[in-house]
């Protein structure tokens, strides 16, 4: 199949540190290798295997953009109607309902310049964690806050449906620059990386202004934690260095993973690799798991629920530990949920 992503491997040397590295290459070779494989058949479930972590990029000598190369041979097969696959198909009807008016909202008052962008997993997980952000935000500033129920369109990216992507986020981009909205303010990692990657505005994850502000009074459940970063912010160390002062700033102690900050794996809800090896996020969850020694902290929901999908290890997202708890929802109570924030949102308002 033609490829226009080879060139971004121009540079790679096949040292084989991703290799190393990475369940995935593991499996079927470095990317030279792949893509020597990918121009001789037809294999569009090789790129729909990677996770898109970035795990390999971390470790490349020659900062081989190898995330990208896979990103572009799914965006090909996308554009010859072989991709996205089957398997793909639970993930694309969540995101469109995610993103339908039936559970977006925008809240948008006049003079506003922030917004608050939970995220479409964190507003059916955590309703109540969003109401008590939302509230001690606005408390920061004198301007109005505005919230934003919506999704960054994640998946489609992350599937190389890059056409539907760039039109559907572009209204929702437009929509807050209309607005005159020039910060966004997150809690999820992966809506953090796109707002970045394809705006203009200023990108906070809310975990930064808590910190600087000291606004938290929760009491701790331990004296010492462990912190799993998000592997799409494992460059990110100010958002990093942010979640752990959260914690150490109100007397816990760190206890070092040994794979955190640029090093740290994937949760195994990366890139929908799970979605053809089902196998995955049970692989990735031991590998994470092995040699914790404390209890578990993460700033992403996905990673609180692909790496404790039972609560059996009771990890916590850092908003549970510093805002209060929060239920853990069946999966038919998030969509109930979305409609009462939606709701919440509404009276805001109305008021």
């Amino acid at each position: 199949m033609k490829n226009n992503g080879t060139s971004l491997l121009e540079n790679c040397i096949e040292c084989n540190l991703c290799v190393n590295e990475c369940d995935f290459l593991t499996n079927y070779g470095n990317p030279k290798e792949i893509d020597a494989r990918l121009a001789d058949s037809l294999a569009p479930e090789i790129p729909y295997s990677c996770s898109l972590c970035s795990a390999c990029e971390a470790v490349c000598p020659v900062d081989v953009p190898i995330k990208d190369y896979f990103l572009a041979r799914r965006q090909e097969y996308v554009a010859t109607g072989q991709g996205p696959l089957p398997e793909h198909r639970g993930l694309l009807v969540y995101e469109r309902l995610v993103s339908s008016t039936l559970f977006t909202s925008y809240f948008l008052p006049t003079g506003a310049r922030r917004v608050l962008f939970p995220g479409c997993a964190a507003i059916g997980k955590a309703p109540q964690t969003i109401k008590k952000l939302y509230t001690k935000l606005q408390q920061r500033w004198e301007e109005p806050l505005g919230l934003v129920l919506d999704c960054c369109l994640k998946i489609s990216h992350d599937l190389g449906r890059r056409d539907f992507f760039e039109k559907q986020y572009s209204i929702l981009r437009k929509r807050l620059q209309a607005a005159g909205i020039t910060e966004v303010v997150t809690m999820c990692p992966s809506c953090t990386e796109v707002f970045r990657n394809y705006s203009d505005f200023v990108v906070t994850p809310a975990y930064r202004h808590l910190a600087d502000d000291n606004m938290t009074t929760e009491p701790l459940p331990a004296a010492q934690f462990a912190v799993h970063d998000a592997c799409v912010l494992r460059r990110d160390t100010e958002t990093q260095t942010a979640v752990r002062r959260l914690l150490t700033e109100r007397g816990a102690t760190l206890a070092p993973l040994p794979m955190e900050g640029k090093h740290t794996v994937c949760c195994g809800e990366g890139g929908a690799a799970g979605c053809l090896d089902k196998d995955l996020p049970t692989r990735y969850r031991k590998r994470r798991m092995q040699g914790c020694t404390a209890p578990m902290v993460v700033y992403c929901y996905a990673c609180r629920d692909f790496l404790d999908p039972k609560q059996e290890y009771g990890i916590k997202h850092i908003l549970e530990l510093v805002l209060g708890p929060e239920n853990h929802y069946p999966s038919w109570r998030t969509w109930f949920n979305r409609r009462a924030l939606k709701n919440y949102a509404k009276k805001l308002g109305d008021s």
